[in-house]
């Protein structure tokens, strides 16, 4: 898997949001009034929508195995680090 596929949330956030930029600049800067500057914002809309669903949720591989985000992985390994400071779980099922 590529860098460029494990950061694709981040890509697609940051491309969405200059294409809202974009879309109020040429709102701003043009006079007229018609859909599609409707449909571009409510695009916006649908990217942020597929993020919030889907976002940071299981990957799929070239291979076509399932595999678990790494931004989840490495969170949920330092948190679970964490809490284990100061709370000890011995049933390993619970952990």
């Amino acid at each position: 898997m590529s860098l460029k596929e494990l950061f694709i949330e981040t890509t697609l956030f940051a491309k969405a949001n200059k294409l809202i930029n974009l879309i109020e600049n040429f709102i701003q800067k043009r006079i007229g009034a018609d859909d599609a500057t409707q449909i571009s914002i409510k695009l916006c809309q649908q990217i942020f929508e597929t993020l919030d669903n889907r976002g940071f949720n299981n990957m799929i591989t070239n291979s076509n195995k399932t595999i678990i985000h790494k931004f989840i992985e490495y969170n949920q390994s330092t948190l679970n680090l964490e809490i284990g400071k100061y709370h000890i779980i011995k049933d390993p099922k619970k952990k």
